[in-house]
């Protein structure tokens, strides 16, 4: 999510309400166990953007990992906060 929101920033800047941003990622600092960096990255960035309209994609499903896998139960850990998070429009 880092690599994202900072990549983004300055192209985002020029946008108006008129424009859509569709944010989707976090899969990389799940596999990592920086599941909260990431929610920190995208509500930080969301929070910064007021200029948009934005729609944040929960993190994605790994197909290829087993359902009992400890980074699937982290992308649903991850998905429930983040949603949490969106709807209230808090930083963490």
């Amino acid at each position: 999510m880092d690599l994202i929101t900072n990549f983004a920033k300055e192209e985002i800047e020029q946008l108006t309400h008129n424009d859509i941003v569709i944010v989707c990622g976090g899969t990389n600092n799940l596999s990592k166990n920086e599941s909260n960096k990431g929610l920190r990255h995208v509500t930080h960035f969301v929070q910064n953007k007021k200029n948009t309209n934005m729609i944040i994609m929960d993190a994605p499903h790994r197909f290829d990992l087993e359902e009992s896998s400890c980074v699937i139960k982290e992308v649903k850990v991850f998905n429930r906060e983040l949603n949490k998070i969106m709807k209230r429009g808090t930083i963490i």
